[in-house]
């Protein structure tokens, strides 16, 4: 799944989380953040930290991952490959603390005219 096209992924997760299909909401949060991360797009790290405290809130409501890692791994890989990116990670605590155990959905991201 390409993270980048954030235009249909973010309103295909917040689909699939009305509809119950969590892992599918997991899937596409984690490309969204993950590819933010990976071309260090700084213009997008408010999303992607929005991204990570979504995760954290599905971590606590999905009951199997099936293949995929478990949130817990997810996030300390994330660490250890994008420690430095302190911009999303850190913000991502903050909001966790602003918003408690609820967590709206990220906003949705504006496409940028080409």
């Amino acid at each position: 799944m390409r993270g980048e096209e954030y235009y249909r992924l973010v309103p295909l997760a917040q689909t699939m989380e009305k509809k119950g299909r969590l892992l599918g909401t997991v899937v596409c949060y984690r490309a969204l953040l993950t590819a933010i991360l990976a071309r260090a797009y700084v213009r997008a790290y408010g999303h992607a930290a929005e991204y990570l405290v979504a995760l954290r809130q599905l971590g606590l409501r999905v009951n199997s991952y099936g293949a995929l890692p478990m949130h817990e791994t997810f996030e300390a890989a994330l660490r250890d490959k994008h420690g430095r990116k302190s911009r999303v990670l850190e913000p991502a605590a903050r909001l966790k603390r602003l918003h408690g155990r609820k967590c709206d959905a990220p906003r949705t991201v504006a496409r940028r005219a080409s």
